[in-house]
């Protein structure tokens, strides 16, 4: 992990399409933001990015990367209804 605790880097070997891996994010706290000049009354979404790099079977290197604003909220209901459609 990075200092700041916003890179997690990982070895996982061989990959299958059975394969899978979560990661969860969380959001800094409300001084971390603040001290960001970030006004987290306004916040309405945060960056969320993955970079995914591999060796194919016949050496070359690639990297995939995955950009998302993810939408936050504080409503618990609204939360729990998306999690379940």
């Amino acid at each position: 992990m990075k200092n700041d605790g916003s890179l997690l880097v990982k070895q996982i070997g061989n990959v299958t399409q059975r394969n899978s891996i979560i990661v969860e994010y969380r959001i800094k706290s409300a001084n971390e933001i603040k001290q960001e000049h970030i006004n987290i009354e306004e916040l309405t979404s945060v960056p969320v990015q993955a970079q995914i790099s591999f060796i194919d079977k016949q050496g070359n290197t690639w990297i995939r990367v995955i950009t998302k604003k993810q939408g936050i909220t504080d409503n618990q209901e609204l939360v729990e209804k998306n999690a379940s459609s």
